[in-house]
């Protein structure tokens, strides 16, 4: 039995790649092609299928199609959409920059900033 894969301009396998690296590999593929062109992801094993799609479908892709091939791997057809949606924790947020933060900071009578810079990270 063959596939016959579907038009696409870019294609990725991902079948030797680990969580999280899968969907980084995945988004660094669709940061490549243009709205509206199709990129094929092979991928194999139980947390890329769950976690590709649906972290592709989070980011504002449109997905077409989840096929198995004959190896046990699967395809998954995404079509990069026109400009990523906001992912949680993103909405509304004001995060201050690395920058503002230090500028706010004071120094203190040993010399050191105060407070300590420690950089934010998203939640």
């Amino acid at each position: 039995m063959s596939t016959t894969l579907p038009v696409h301009h870019k294609a990725i396998d991902i079948t030797a790649e680990t969580c999280p690296m899968t969907f980084v590999r995945t988004r660094l593929a669709l940061d490549t092609i243009q709205p509206g062109e199709i990129l094929l992801v092979r991928l194999k094993g139980e947390d890329p299928l769950a976690n590709v799609p649906r972290a592709a479908a989070d980011q504002g892709h449109e997905l077409l199609d989840l096929f198995e091939v004959e190896d046990g791997a699967w395809v998954l057809v995404i079509r990069k959409g026109e400009r990523p949606a906001f992912t949680r924790g993103q909405q509304g947020a004001s995060v201050r920059s690395a920058a503002a933060y230090r500028s706010t900071a004071r120094i203190d009578a040993f010399g050191k900033s105060w407070p300590p810079f420690r950089p934010r990270h998203p939640r």
